[in-house]
């Protein structure tokens, strides 16, 4: 009997053992950029951990001491950049983790079709080094990029599946390329350029990928940057100079001084809508649990700026 009972609590550790290895997280990331390329290549073949809250603040977290022993016993970790996370720099052990921010080449502005890159290869010019945007990844010639790089990390930890993550890759790259080139050919005819965006500058690395003048009402790259009146009435005035009616507003945050201006001018006969400019830093829990992904935010940033830019 005794036998029977320890043979029986040995085969329990052994499952249970097993049971907490299997429970170890494959890939973790620190944003939606990281989690959106990992998810839109593994799909659910990977256990994939975003760490921060969907609906958070990207600029101002940091992990709990738990999230970071997650992170180093992980397969694979994916983040942003030091300059984004400096956390990682002093904390992160994790042999395999991959920095987005040295993954991609930049590619020259007036070369923006699928000639120069292509889903299976990157054929870029290594003389051609400029990683100097903050939000390098509003760039969606950036963004193609890094599907191969995760596509790449992401075999190598389990090869089993290279050929599902590399179909997957190739359509997801293809959805987000075949979006850049239609908007690319829509934004080379343009006669207005003017977008005018009621929140913080984040969207540098897109604006000059389509030679849009995105004007912000702050350089600040952190959302909630404290405002001036002479700013706010420096903005109304050029808004209202250039005949400009669309005004953009930030994801995630509420657009107290976009209500404002709103307010303000139409109480003096001036018609100004709000339509939303989406930076990719993170997603609401309502759009995790509906699966937005990038190509979807980037649809929608092409139609607001075509109503904006058409009318």
């Amino acid at each position: 009997m005794k036998k029977v009972i320890t043979l029986l609590l040995f085969t329990l550790v052994i499952f249970f053992g097993g049971c907490t290895k299997k429970e170890n997280v494959d890939i973790i990331t620190t944003s939606f950029i990281g989690y959106d390329l990992a998810y839109n290549i593994a799909g659910d073949n990977l256990t994939i951990e975003n760490i921060m809250p969907w609906g958070s603040e990207l600029h101002n977290f940091e992990p709990t001491p738990r999230q970071m022993s997650n992170i180093n016993h992980s397969d694979l970790f994916i983040y942003l950049s030091v300059e984004l996370e400096p956390w990682v720099a002093n904390n992160v052990t994790q042999p395999n983790a991959l920095n987005l921010s040295e993954s991609f080449v930049r590619l020259d502005h007036d070369h923006n079709h699928d000639d120069d890159i292509g889903p299976e290869e990157d054929h870029l010019h290594e003389d051609d080094h400029d990683h100097s945007s903050l939000h390098f990844w509003t760039d969606p010639t950036t963004y193609v990029q890094l599907i191969n790089v995760v596509r790449d990390k992401i075999i190598a930890i389990d090869p089993e599946n290279e050929q599902l993550y590399t179909s997957r890759a190739i359509v997801y790259y293809e959805m987000i390329n075949d979006l850049h080139i239609d908007f690319d050919i829509f934004t080379q005819n343009l006669d207005k350029r003017n977008i005018f965006l009621a929140g913080h500058n984040a969207m540098d690395a897109f604006a000059e990928r389509y030679h849009i003048n995105i004007r912000s009402l702050t350089g600040d790259y952190k959302p909630n940057a404290d405002l001036t009146g002479p700013q706010i009435i420096s903005l109304r005035d050029e808004i209202v100079e250039l005949d400009i009616h669309y005004l953009f507003t930030e994801e995630l945050v509420e657009p107290r001084v976009a209500l404002r201006l709103k307010e303000t001018l139409e109480s003096q006969s001036y018609a100004l809508n709000l339509l939303e400019l989406h930076g990719y830093h993170n997603i609401s829990q309502k759009q995790y649990e509906e699966r937005v992904n990038y190509a979807r935010l980037f649809q929608q940033n092409i139609d607001n700026i075509k109503q904006a830019l058409s009318n």
